[in-house]
This record gives structure tokens, C-alpha cells and sequence, in this order.
């Protein structure tokens, strides 16, 4: 009888399941929806970015992570022929597509300050956030409706081993998922 769940925890366990996933689903909008958007391509072009220089980047392990390019961002509200001066400044696009070549012009979208264009690399990265985001509070709330459900605390732990082993394993599935999106867009052009 140890693991079992009184009646007024159960109220409290699907109480806790939702304020989880109501948290999760802050997160994930606040950080990295944003981002994938804008890696996506959702919305229209916010600017374009001048490339004074591209370079092969490492992330903090010394590994290569894809190519960033150094350049001069300008708003796409500028660049219409309204005369005088046009703002512009120093942006870095990180998980850029491609090396470009000094002087390329680059279509970008802008989120927390950052420039994004639609590549598989940049997608797998904010999509593997959006996933460690997530796939704690998600365990945790089925852990805890499982449980009021069946009212024993024991019914819900295969669910958290099952988060617990997969979210190692969830970069190479996403990773997967940006090969599949490279070879949709060399198929498409």
C-alpha cells in the first residue's frame, strides 16, 4: 500500500502534470520557437546580410560545427529607395548554409538578435533544444498522470526510464531528420 496514490493526490498529480506542461510549452515558445522559425523560413525575408567573411566554426569542444559568416546586416525595411542613409550593422550568421564568398549577398532572418537562413545544421540544432526543453517536463507529466490514473506511484516509472534513456539517443534521430531536409532541398533545388 506504500505506493499508492490518495484520492486528493490524484487531483494534485494532474494538477502538476498540467502547470509541467505549461511551463514546457513556455519555454519552448519563449527560446527556441523563435529561432526555428526563422531557420525554417517561416515569415517573410527580415534582411540581408553583406558577407565580409565566412569561416569553418568550432563549437566549445573544438569540433567543427558547420560554417558562420562575418557581414553587414541590413533591415529589409531599409532597403527600400527611400533615400539617406540606410542602417546597417555587424551581424554573424551562424550554421550558414554554405562558404560564400566575400561580397555575397545573403537573404536572413533575424531572431534574439541572431541571423538565420534555412539550413539542415541550424535546424538540428534548435530542434534538439526544443527537444531537452521538452522531453523532461513531458516525462514528468505522464509520470505523474500515469500515476493518478492508476493510483499507484509505481505504475509511471517506465515512462521516466524511457525519457531518460532516449534523450542521449534524440540528437542522432534529429540529426537524421536535418540529412532528410538537406536532400529535399539538393532534390528541389
Amino acid at each position: 500500500m506504500a505506493g499508492k496514490v490518495p484520492r486528493w493526490a490524484r487531483g494534485a498529480a494532474v494538477a502538476g502534470a498540467a502547470l509541467s506542461l505549461a511551463v514546457s510549452g513556455w519555454l519552448v515558445w519563449s527560446v527556441p520557437v523563435p529561432h526555428l522559425a526563422a531557420v525554417v523560413g517561416v515569415g517573410p525575408v527580415d534582411g540581408t546580410m553583406k558577407v565580409t567573411e565566412c569561416y569553418e566554426a568550432t563549437d566549445a569542444d573544438g569540433d567543427p560545427d558547420g560554417y558562420a559568416c562575418e557581414g553587414v546586416y541590413t533591415p529589409r525595411s531599409a532597403a527600400g529607395p527611400q533615400g539617406g542613409r540606410q542602417p546597417q550593422w555587424e551581424m554573424t550568421l551562424h550554421h550558414a548554409d554554405e562558404k560564400y564568398e566575400d561580397g555575397t549577398l545573403v537573404e536572413v532572418r533575424t531572431a534574439g538578435g541572431k541571423a538565420h537562413e534555412y539550413s539542415g545544421s541550424a535546424l538540428t540544432v534548435w530542434t534538439s533544444i526544443t527537444w531537452f526543453l521538452t522531453a523532461p517536463f513531458l516525462g514528468v507529466s505522464i509520470w505523474l498522470l500515469i500515476s493518478a490514473r492508476h493510483a499507484d506511484w509505481a505504475r509511471g516509472n517506465g515512462y521516466v526510464v524511457f525519457f531518460l534513456f532516449t534523450m542521449p539517443f534524440s540528437p542522432l534521430v534529429l540529426g537524421c531528420a536535418a540529412l532528410v531536409v538537406e536532400v529535399v532541398r539538393a532534390l528541389l533545388g
